[in-house]
């Protein structure tokens, strides 16, 4: 889904690829990544995840020893626990294609 951009000592960029989190997320967007920060398994922060060495944006809750990857334009997908890694919350953004945007969405 997306790819290293550049990095920090504490948070680092990454540009989207792909559409599974459009229309909040467009692809070519570039987001801010703190791997210090745990995101909340409510469905409501944005993460990171690493499965199976593929990098994801999503929102996730968790269900047992599952992870549901909570995703806007697809279907949601359950991964057993120990094939993910949390890598990171995404604590900001730059959107390239603001006016493609869903109304109200920011990232700061």
């Amino acid at each position: 889904m997306m790819r290293d951009e550049c990095s920090t000592q504490e948070t680092y960029m990454l540009e989207v690829e792909g559409d599974a989190m459009e229309p909040t997320i467009l692809e070519g967007d570039i987001l801010e990544v703190d791997p210090l920060q745990e995101p909340k398994s409510n469905g409501q922060d944005l993460a990171v995840l690493k499965v199976h060495d593929k990098y994801h944006v999503c929102r996730f809750t968790r269900f047992g020893r599952q992870i549901l990857m909570l995703h806007d334009n697809a279907p949601i997908v359950v991964v057993r626990r120990e094939h993910v890694d949390i890598v990171g919350k995404v604590v900001g953004g730059t959107f390239i294609n603001k006016e493609n945007h869903s109304a109200g969405n920011t990232m700061v």
